[in-house]
């Protein structure tokens, strides 16, 4: 009967660590969908060329965004095996790279958002929703 038991206090336990690690991410995400939904409510009032704006920014800042993260979310692995190594020195190693490596990647996904305009041109947006994505761009 032991047997069955211990298993579940550990897997309660370590579920229970689980969501208590999770518990920031859990809220970052649920502010950055309503930050989203309220921008998007907001702007459908204001008019439709509005809410085209505000979707077309999303549209070019989400893969931005993704990119980034994911480009940073190496670092976690990394450093994980490092310490487990008990390799300290590497870890600020990595680190700086890493800061490196992402103010290289910002520089051109900037240089990316900053430029869209001819983009958005080619590809035929309306010149009135690529005034307001410029225009809340800049401002």
């Amino acid at each position: 009967m032991q047997t069955t038991i211990r298993p579940l206090n550990r897997f309660t336990r370590e579920s229970g660590a689980l969501m208590n690690l999770s518990v920031p991410i859990i809220l970052t995400q649920l502010a950055t969908q309503a930050m989203g939904f309220v921008d998007t409510t907001m702007a459908g009032q204001v008019s439709a060329a509005d809410l085209a704006a505000i979707a077309l920014g999303a549209s070019l800042w989400i893969p931005v965004l993704l990119l980034l993260r994911g480009v940073i979310m190496a670092l976690t692995p990394v450093v994980a095996f490092h310490r487990g190594a008990r390799d300290f020195d590497s870890i600020s190693i990595e680190f700086f790279q890493m800061v490196w490596l992402a103010l290289t990647s910002s520089a051109l996904l900037i240089a990316y958002l900053v430029s869209a305009k001819p983009i958005l041109e080619w590809i035929g947006v309306a010149s009135e929703i690529i005034l307001l994505r410029v225009i809340t761009l800049t401002h």
